[in-house]
């Protein structure tokens, strides 16, 4: 652990090995495990970040099984590990498919329901144990009663996507074999890299595998880049997106065609250009007669970055694209599951979700849906879901911002969702510890629009009594806080709300999940003008209820939150302290270097940084931090590409320099955007607590000596 000090009110931390190694092995930091005697029910950063989780269900074609990926963070391997299990959907016993520390995912039944497919980067058979560590992402398959695993494709790269074609043949998405030149790279062992090289990068496409003969057959013969298929109940057709410019998600200027396919004959045509839609979510019709779709819109003539998500249905016999609906302004959230009389959708509804089925009716020339809302204990909170072919058993993910996840499996009738019944027992470890208050808060931001939140209380809140409030920003913009269990090492709200503090969560103008007027309502220059009332109005809102000590008022964000947090430290001084990872202090340099720097630079300020200088240095916080009082810890990761690296060192070198706050910054080397490793997770947890317990909370304990905090 390297510890540089400039001043007494400035330090920067570099993690390294031996940093690792004391994280991993402190048994007596800030938020380990209790020691005896002490309070058992108490929470750790542990509890949240050891937690476990379950995503990437699916039903069984009979309906009877749900096999789905079960996740957590293993302490020792120090990242992330994922295996596959199977339940009946009813309850019972589940039978865990894989074992070791590897990343399982997208488990998929074949037609007939006599085994699982999934993606997986375990060791290859034959492989020395040298290579097992760098074991590609390949398809695997397994009896869903138990037995051996059986490798299905074993190529040179990793297998990107794939579905069932029939009981025996699975079509995969995947890179074509490396040429000669990428082949002459990897022997000399040379990593450079030659930016937007369509040259020599190689094509996505799509193949298939027998898995009685083992043979192989290239599907298709695009030169471009197959971001995302579906194949047809049939398996005679399938719809593909293709990207064909590298930099499309720098710039947008070459949108992304959808080409059909008919795999027998080899036939193609293109269905949609790009110009105005670009499908993703693709879900065959149960008759194979066309293909849900979820499509952006946006009032943007250039970009496809603050959008709304539409629900569409391409018609294969006339070629036409019908809207599902349009009734419900707040967009489609999440997937999309076939029914026999339509498709089965999640609405977004704020911090809620809203369920619903969308029956299909023909009439001359035309087809029309008629939306039915879905009703049941859970359906607010159904965050994820699958239904069977016949759409008469759901299993679904069911949280709450105080309530961690497990799966539920129920019966579906058209509207109603009923006899559930608790399929996993996720986190047992977490059973009993005390869940605080949580309220969804409603006040007028800007432009006196109103603004939704979530306001959680502390642990042992007293009523009358007056506690510290600190904001907890999501990210973005473009995304929201939901409803749902989100105690992560970026927001550790639980710790912050058992030290006693309300977090404050919320949907400012530009999030998602409220339609379209309020996500673009910050393009085109008005980034910062109207999130910042919002936030700073929402302060207001719980100071009026007599909640709040106006002397310990605290932020914390990640990325987009981080950079209103910034944006708050230079307006409003009865800021304690500040906690910002991965967030732009100043955006010149970040048009250029982040890997969706143009389009979404342009569209947010509504030009680029030669065609108006001028409004890139009035929009960046950094040229005003001379007025920032709140003491300010820093994070970011050295492979950042969506904030570049230099600007954490900019936001620590500018406020060392003017001297005026304490600082500190915290680099994870090797990380991205999200740090991925454990001991870094941890960090950041840990550097968060002690940073609000000095400077908010007004705590120092012995627990600050290794932390080395000034």
């Amino acid at each position: 652990m390297l510890f540089q000090k400039t001043r007494w009110y400035t330090v920067i931390v570099v993690l390294t090995v031996a940093a690792r190694v004391l994280t991993a092995q402190s048994t007596d930091s800030r938020n380990s495990s209790p020691n005896p005697g002490k309070d058992s029910t108490a929470w750790t950063a542990d509890d949240l970040l050891l937690s476990e989780d379950a995503k990437s269900f699916r039903i069984s074609p009979d309906g009877q099984s749900v096999a789905w990926v079960q996740t957590a963070m293993d302490r020792t391997k120090g990242r992330t590990i994922s295996n596959l299990y199977v339940a009946p959907t009813r309850g019972g016993a589940p039978v865990q498919l894989t074992k070791g520390n590897h990343t399982v995912s997208t488990p998929r039944w074949s037609p007939d329901g006599k085994r699982v497919a999934f993606m997986a980067s375990l060791p290859l058979p034959g492989d020395s144990a040298a290579n097992v560590h760098s074991a590609s992402t390949q398809i695997w398959s397994v009896d869903p009663h138990g037995g051996a695993l059986s490798l299905v494709t074993r190529v040179e790269g990793d297998i990107d996507d794939f579905a069932w074609k029939s009981p025996s043949v699975i079509v995969y998405l995947a890179e074509e074999e490396p040429s000669a030149y990428g082949r002459l790279m990897r022997d000399r062992k040379d990593d450079s890299r030659v930016v937007d090289d369509s040259l020599h990068e190689p094509p996505d496409r799509l193949f298939s595998v027998d898995l009685e003969s083992h043979t192989t057959r290239r599907l298709t013969e695009n030169t471009d880049w197959i971001q995302d298929f579906a194949l047809s109940p049939d398996g005679n057709t399938v719809v593909t997106v293709h990207e064909r410019s590298l930099s499309e998600g720098y710039d947008q200027k070459i949108p992304s065609i959808t080409r059909l396919t008919n795999l027998a004959t080899g036939s193609s045509s293109i269905i949609y250009d790009g110009k105005r839609t670009i499908p993703y979510n693709l879900v065959w019709a149960n008759d194979g007669a066309g293909f849900y779709f979820v499509n952006d819109t946006t009032t943007s003539p250039r970009y496809r970055t603050a959008t709304v998500a539409l629900l569409d249905y391409y018609d294969l016999a006339s070629g036409k694209t019908f809207p599902v609906d349009r009734t419900w302004s707040r967009a489609v959230a999440g997937n999309l599951r076939a029914t026999p009389d339509g498709i089965m959708v999640n609405l977004a509804n704020g911090v809620f979700v809203k369920p619903a089925r969308f029956i299909k009716q023909a009439k001359p020339g035309q087809l029309i849906w008629t939306r039915v809302d879905l009703d049941g204990v859970h359906v607010a909170n159904s965050f994820d879901f699958d239904v069977s072919a016949d759409a008469r058993a759901m299993v679904y993910r069911y949280t709450r911002a105080n309530v961690p996840p497990q799966l539920f499996g129920a019966t579906l009738t058209q509207s109603q969702v009923a006899q559930d019944i608790q399929v996993t027992q996720l986190n047992p470890s977490l059973v009993g510890k005390p869940q605080p208050t949580v309220e969804v808060v409603h006040w007028k931001g800007a432009r006196d629009e109103p603004v939704e939140g979530l306001l959680t209380y502390p642990l042992q809140y007293t009523p009358g009594k007056r506690y510290p409030l600190i904001l907890t920003i999501h990210g973005g913009p473009a995304l929201a806080d939901l409803d749902e269990w989100k105690q992560t090492w970026s927001y550790p709200r639980l710790l912050l709300n058992q030290k006693g503090a309300f977090t404050l969560q919320i949907n400012y103008h530009g999030s998602a999940r409220y339609g379209l007027h309020w996500v673009e309502s910050i393009c085109c220059g008005n980034i910062y003008d109207l999130e910042t009332p919002d936030l700073e109005r929402g302060i207001e809102y719980v100071v009026s209820r007599g909640l709040v000590d106006t002397t310990k008022l605290g932020s914390l964000g990640h990325s987009y939150g981080a950079i209103l947090t910034t944006q708050l430290t230079t307006i409003d001084p009865r800021l304690k302290a500040a906690s910002a990872a991965a967030g732009d202090v100043e955006w010149f340099s970040d048009w250029g270097v982040v890997s969706f720097g143009a389009s979404y630079d342009n569209y947010y300020f509504g030009s680029s940084p030669w065609d108006d200088p001028e409004l890139y240095l009035q929009k960046s916080p950094v040229f005003r931090f001379d007025k920032v009082r709140t003491p300010t810890i820093i994070y970011q990761g050295t492979d950042d590409r969506q904030v570049p690296p230099g600007q954490g060192w900019t936001y620590f070198r500018t406020l060392q320099q003017i001297g005026k706050v304490p600082v500190r910054f915290v680099i994870f080397p090797g990380e991205g955007h999200s740090p991925s490793k454990y001991v870094h997770q941890r960090r950041k947890i840990d550097e968060d607590m002690a940073w609000f317990d000095r400077y908010l909370f007004g705590i120092r304990d012995s627990a600050d000596d290794w932390l080395n905090l000034p």
